[in-house]
């Protein structure tokens, strides 16, 4: 019976809606008036990735995470990148140092530091 709320046309849209059938969910077009909602009242529960998460909770000591997980498959993790239609060359340099970044073990540390960067920011605005 709590209202969720969720980005529209995203993963977490779609959880909400196939894992917590009995929940109201709202849709926004921006995390930003995701995170704003909850803090404000708005809402009971906002559904968004595990990274943006931590920097959210970061940003916002006033929100937790709850007990609850989503189940997710490999497929569903996934991250992607957009660029403009017709730059496969760019496409393919792309493609390229993210092979030899998962090769090197380096990804994952790129992901981190990302991550803290993130929550750095959110602490000096």
């Amino acid at each position: 019976g709590a209202t969720v709320i969720a980005q529209n046309a995203s993963l977490q849209q779609s959880l909400v809606s196939s894992q917590l059938p009995n929940a109201t969910m709202e849709l926004v077009t921006s995390l930003d008036t995701a995170i704003l909602d909850l803090t404000n009242g708005k809402v009971d529960a906002f559904a968004c990735a595990q990274g943006q998460a931590e920097v959210f909770m970061n940003q916002y000591p006033q929100v937790k995470k709850c007990g609850f997980q989503f189940a997710v498959d490999e497929s569903q993790q996934a991250n992607v990148i957009l660029m403009p239609l017709g730059e496969q060359e760019l496409c393919d340099v792309v493609n390229e140092i993210l092979a030899k970044a998962y090769e090197e073990g380096v990804y994952g540390e790129w992901y981190e530091s990302s991550l803290e960067y993130a929550k750095a920011i959110g602490e000096i605005e």
